[in-house]
């Protein structure tokens, strides 16, 4: 290729051809700079910003590291409440035949303690106990008023008894003049007797 000498070339083209060097220098620089990053200063920022990410990534991987901690140590908490749960209902299937029988037992000691009370009140006022015996419900479902008021009834009841006739081995006196031994015999002859006179 042949030198040109730059003496040759007209001004007017040298002008542009200048002018066209220059625009390609500098599109030429501006292309560089983009691949390079940019400018210095856009280079630093982005430089700055990227140690900021990476920060904020160590950050969050931190945390999610922690995060993964307190979901395996509230997946375990929760496999310990869903045991322990399991387990509470068991004791309370456990419990409910013992809490039927502490209730029946209750019942039981206030029946026979105001069972005993009354055997007491009965004692006291002079009359037998036995009268507890047949009628149990009917002594428990009355109120303590009731019992008292009762109790005052039968005492005075007592008091006014009629007398009992003694009863003794009564002989029916003969009938017609026969002996003591054929007295059925001889009364159930006479009503027959009477039955056919009517």
């Amino acid at each position: 290729m042949n030198k040109i000498n730059l003496k040759d070339i007209p001004t007017p083209q040298l002008i542009g051809m200048r002018d066209a060097l220059t625009v390609g220098i500098v599109a030429t620089s501006s292309v560089k700079e983009a691949a390079n990053g940019g400018s210095i200063v856009e280079q630093a920022e982005l430089e700055r910003k990227l140690a900021e990410t990476e920060a904020s990534l160590a950050k969050a991987q931190e945390d999610k590291k922690a995060s993964d901690e307190k979901v395996a140590e509230l997946t375990e908490k929760l496999t310990k409440l869903a045991e322990l749960e399991t387990e509470l209902a068991s004791i309370k299937t456990e419990i409910e035949p013992l809490r039927a029988f502490k209730v029946a037992a209750d019942e039981a000691k206030a029946k026979a303690e105001k069972l005993e009370a009354l055997k007491e009140k009965i004692t006291k006022a002079g009359l037998d106990v036995s009268i507890l015996s047949s009628k149990e419900d009917y002594w428990l479902a009355k109120s303590e008023a009731d019992v008292d008021e009762t109790i005052a009834l039968l005492v005075e009841s007592k008091k006014v008894e009629p007398a009992k006739a003694s009863v003794q081995s009564t002989q029916v006196p003969p009938i017609n003049g026969n002996t003591i031994n054929d007295s059925k015999a001889v009364v159930a002859e006479a009503l027959n007797e009477l039955k056919k006179r009517k």
